[in-house]
């Protein structure tokens, strides 16, 4: 559920934009504060990911499955802790481009997609076996 609740605070809550708009969003607030909401509702929605891949999807027996599920899991956890550090030195100054936060949501998005394919036995690697 909590999920889903920030997967609706990312798309309500757009983040800046390089066009000047002032007002974005079904709500028309400030881009600053969009921006905020949108990181906020993004980085926690990726760690219940991380956490429903890394923990949920692990109940099973198969332990290749089980093997990838952890690697993708500790991969968004990584992922995120580094946009973190590089978010506090942008705020600090240093010029970062500003689609490296695009870029950073759809690897975490492909990640998670990847392990979601794999719980639903895609791959032949990932069939179970009975």
């Amino acid at each position: 559920m909590l999920s889903g609740i920030f997967a609706f605070g990312v798309v309500l809550f757009p983040c800046e934009n390089p066009y000047g708009i002032e007002y974005v969003g079904y709500f028309q607030i400030p881009v600053g504060v969009s921006n905020v909401i949108h990181s906020a509702c993004a980085m926690l929605l990726f760690a219940l990911l991380a956490y429903n891949i890394g923990w949920l999807f692990t109940r099973g027996n198969n332990e290749l499955n089980n093997k990838i599920y952890r690697i993708c899991a500790w991969a968004m956890i990584a992922i995120m802790a580094i946009f973190v550090i590089l978010s506090i030195v942008r705020i600090c100054g240093v010029n970062i481009p500003k689609y490296l936060t695009m870029i950073v949501e759809a690897v975490l998005l492909l990640i998670f997609g990847f392990a979601w394919l794999v719980k639903g036995q895609l791959f032949k690697f990932a069939k179970s076996s009975s």
